[in-house]
């Protein structure tokens, strides 16, 4: 664009001033289509959610060996505290179950478009043989609660699932943070309300460690999912 202006001082600063102004709208043009998306409409929103597991539904289940014992049902409410894995001292092996409840003000709504999804959990204890790095799998199951043994190998709702590399010398006294996204956007896909997991021992089974979650209803340490999501 050409600005046309007389000459002398004031002229000068007339033309600069037009230019300025021009290229401060080209700009301001610019910056409207980056917010608009170049179609008009308004940025989508994030929204975040911070879920604490269910304590009263937490729990582990624990198979004794030799097998054909009687599994063991042991409540977060009781315990402080749920297991996954293999004892290296019995070779009893643990699942853990963490329900987070989904419906409320503070919940993920149906239908929503989730960003990503992490599950803290924060490692009391480690017990295991080595220092070998062992696999934990979390899959969804059906609501479990109240906790009953047959949960230990209840059909998983779906075929999708996670596995989280334990590290025991990293991750005892440690949070572990767990991408869960696969997962959720199954739960959330599906109509579910609640993503009810179970943590269990990857394969091999025996080389796993057990891993102790705290979850004594402490705000800091108790399992927490966090999640980020787009409303539809």
């Amino acid at each position: 664009m050409e600005t046309i202006a007389r000459r002398g001082r004031a002229g000068k600063w007339f033309a600069a001033r037009a230019v300025s102004a021009c290229r401060l709208a080209a700009g301001a043009a610019i910056m409207a289509l980056l917010f608009t998306g170049c179609g008009g409409g308004e940025a989508p929103v994030l929204f975040s959610a911070d879920i604490p597991s269910n304590r009263a539904a937490d729990g582990f289940v624990t198979r004794t060996v030799p097998p054909g014992a009687e599994n063991a049902v042991i409540l977060a409410l009781d315990n402080g505290a749920v297991q996954a894995g293999i004892d290296p001292a019995t070779l009893s092996e643990s699942r853990a179950f963490l329900d987070f409840p989904l419906d409320g003000a503070a919940g993920v709504p149906p239908g929503a478009r989730i960003q990503s999804a992490v599950v803290h959990l924060f490692v009391s204890r480690i017990d295991a043989a080595s220092e070998f790095r062992f696999p934990l799998v979390l899959e969804i199951v059906p609501p479990f609660a109240p906790l009953d043994a047959s949960d230990f190998d209840a059909p998983a709702v779906s075929a999708v699932s996670v596995t989280q590399e334990i590290s025991p010398t990293r991750d005892s006294g440690n949070f572990v943070y767990i991408d869960v996204g696969p997962l959720l956007r199954e739960a959330i896909g599906g109509g579910l309300r609640r993503l009810d997991l179970r943590v269990s021992p990857g394969v091999p089974a025996a080389a796993s460690g057990l891993v102790v979650i705290e979850d004594a209803g402490i705000f800091d340490t108790a399992p927490r999912l966090q999640v980020q999501y787009f409303r539809n």
